[in-house]
């Protein structure tokens, strides 16, 4: 008769190792192979960045522009760029990158593992689980993108360096400060704010958690010892992170701000549909019940309900432990993460809920500490009669079972075969055929720039744009400044936009600007301009050193509350008595930096106090930049001194408010870099 402890034995010995190592093999698939069919613009940064530093030879390339304030330091890059010297940079590099993520975020689990004193049947059961991905939206955070795979194998190794040097003893005491210091520094010089966040201020709660009665006077120096050394590695990683960042570009997301109460609502239940895709349990839409992917789907869904019971029963159980040791610490220091990040993604601006799949991010490295806590409870004190370690070990096994599902692509094919990955990839056969028209450079979409430029292995380099008053412009977001100098490329250039952005462009401004392009292309959904120059030598302010000047000219669309249009001088006219404003409304963005502002006008008219006033302002009008008074009468240029903020917020807006003292003749705009 097969007892419980011979069926454990037989899972744990033979069934269990080749479970893992059918998820290995799902894993390498996904990485080299199915991840073409997802791969997109901010997961191919990897290869843009990593190109940027070996054609620069600076580790921090001065034209680069991070997002958010993130340096990126021990990150996927650092696999690619030694790779450049020998291979084309294309998805292989990629898929080079993913696999020593995965690694590493295997690796730092293990650690984690063995650091909670976890059976080598509780660590396999959590590699199980790691392996198989968890859920598409999950693997793509982890081993996709990747990015927060590196930040869960950071929290890992960190919790478990400063746990071996609290009680590392000798020599040993040297090795675990300086491999905990470098961490603490790393992670720091990458981004304080983050680092803080994520990291610091749990590791300070676990620390002070040591500190709690009954511990020794030994353990509680040692314990403040080690802060002591985390506060001077975030000091002096702070101090770098602001000497880079006086030296690089920066863009991303305006300062965060606290939300009210209907915004706190949403996001709450946006982060309540994020994490259930991160655990795998959101039911593909149209998906029939009465099927095998159904079936699976409605076993995911409870599997993933019981996780959000589960994961914070593991933290609570492991705070509830009798001695204070590792469980209490880690759980400390899991519960610390969980609550700041998820402040964080409930309350503050930080998130994005039109995409909460995405926006639940933040909170994989404290979920996924929180996993490794049930794994150890669900296993290790696994009873029968304990119906939450059952529930815990199977949620686990169905999800780490599933790894073929989790890897698979949600809106396409469930497996594609190697050589007919370029059937489903919309943009590597855009960048063939663009290859085929010998086109070389251009510009194009966000989503669509950086993801072709890896397909084709750089033989066709896209740069990203998007659309501001009817012209493209610069998206200097996660890119680097030289992509839109005049002198970069020599050539012909094309210009890709959808057919909805194709309809928006202001094509008679664009011509005047750039003439007319050689040849107007239809693929793939998307209309190409291609012109035979650089367009970036032509376009207003792309070029940083040398910048074409913004002329914005008064037409007769242009939206006005008070004045008449005067045709034969291409101006709006304001009569005496009227009061308003004579021009407002968006202006294309341009990049941070000083300007001035010239305005051609003309005043008339006794005006003792002054005809009105000109001013720049962002925030739909609330917020002004720059102003100055109308006082002279007669045709003039006004010229205003401005600087455009790091994070302009909303669009910019060019202004002219007549006070009806006078008449106000106003013909147009030009914004130049100031010297």
């Amino acid at each position: 008769m097969l007892t419980t402890a011979t069926l454990r034995q037989l899972g744990i010995r033979r069934l269990l190792p080749l479970a893992v190592l059918g998820n290995l093999l799902f894993l390498l698939y996904y990485a080299t192979i199915g991840y073409q069919l997802q791969l997109h613009s901010d997961s191919s940064v990897m290869n843009l960045l990593a190109q940027e530093i070996h054609d620069s030879g600076r580790f921090f390339p001065h034209d680069w522009y991070y997002a958010n304030g993130d340096l990126w330091i021990a990150f996927p890059q650092l696999v690619i760029l030694p790779l450049l010297s020998f291979f084309p940079n294309g998805f292989a590099l990629h898929a080079a990158a993913s696999l020593a993520t995965a690694v590493l975020v295997l690796a730092s689990a293990w650690a984690a593992g063995s650091l909670l004193d976890m059976s080598r049947p509780a660590r396999l059961t959590l590699l199980l689980v790691l392996a198989g991905g968890i859920s598409s939206n999950m693997a793509e955070n982890l081993y996709g993108q990747a990015a927060y795979g590196t930040l869960f194998a950071w929290s890992c190794l960190l919790a478990w360096s400063g746990w071996r040097l609290l009680h590392a003893r000798g020599a040993a005491r040297w090795r675990w400060a300086g491999l905990f210091a470098l961490l603490v520094l790393q992670v720091s010089w990458s981004n304080p704010s983050r680092a803080l966040a994520f990291y610091l201020l749990p590791l300070l709660a676990a620390l002070g958690s040591v500190l709690l009665p009954p511990a020794s006077a030994a353990r509680r120096r040692a314990a403040l010892l080690v802060a002591a050394l985390l506060i001077a590695a975030l000091l002096a990683g702070a101090a770098l992170h602001g000497m880079v960042m006086r030296s690089v570009g920066n863009s991303g997301l305006p300062p965060p701000s606290w939300l009210d109460f209907d915004g706190m609502v949403r996001n709450t239940l946006g982060t309540l549909r994020g994490v259930l895709s991160l655990l795998g349990g959101l039911p593909g839409a149209g998906t029939p019940v009465a099927s095998l992917a159904g079936g699976l789907s409605a076993a995911r869904l409870l599997s993933a309900l019981a996780l959000l019971v589960l994961l914070p029963w593991a933290v609570l159980r492991a705070l509830r432990s009798p001695r204070r040791g590792a469980r209490h610490y880690f759980a400390v220091y899991t519960l610390a993460t969980f609550v700041l990040n998820l402040l964080v993604t409930l309350a503050t601006s930080v998130p994005d809920m039109n995409a909460p799949e995405a926006s639940a991010r933040y909170l994989v490295p404290a979920l996924l500490c929180a996993l490794v806590l049930l794994s150890a409870h669900a296993v290790d004190e696994f009873r029968w009669s304990r119906p939450l370690a059952v529930a815990g070990l199977l949620a686990l096994l169905l999800v780490g079972l599933s790894g073929f599902w989790n890897y698979r692509w949600p809106d396409g094919p469930a497996y594609v075969a190697p050589g007919r990955v370029g059937e489903h990839t919309i943009y590597r056969k855009i960048a063939a055929y663009l290859e085929q028209q010998g086109l070389q450079y251009g510009y194009s979409s966000f989503w669509s720039a950086n993801t072709m430029t890896v397909f084709s292995a750089g033989k066709v380099r896209a740069r990203p744009i998007a659309l501001d008053s009817g012209l493209p412009q610069p998206v200097r977001h996660l890119s680097s400044a030289r992509w839109y100098e005049g002198d970069n490329w020599q050539g012909p250039t094309f210009l890709m936009l959808n057919y909805d952005d194709a309809a928006k462009l202001d094509l008679v401004r664009l011509a005047a600007l750039l003439g007319q392009p050689v040849r107007v292309l239809d693929y793939g959904g998307c209309k190409i301009f291609v012109y035979d120059h650089n367009i970036a030598a032509a376009m207003p302010l792309w070029d940083l050193r040398h910048p074409v000047p913004l002329h914005v000219p008064v037409t007769a669309s242009t939206l006005h509350h008070i004045g008449q249009w005067l045709p034969e001088q291409a101006a709006l006219q304001s009569q005496p008595g009227e009061s308003g404003h004579l021009r407002y409304g968006p202006v294309p963005r341009p990049p941070a930096g000083d300007y001035l502002l010239s305005v051609d006008l003309e005043t008339a008219g006794a005006a003792p106090s002054g005809y009105g006033m000109v001013d720049v302002t962002d925030q739909s009008g609330s917020r002004v930049l720059a102003s100055q008074p109308i006082t002279t009468a007669g045709r003039q240029h006004l010229v205003l001194p401005l600087t455009i903020p790091l994070l302009l917020q909303d669009q910019l807006e060019f202004r002219v408010l007549s006070n009806g003292a006078g008449s106000i003749i106003l013909r147009d705009f030009e914004l130049k870099r100031k010297p």
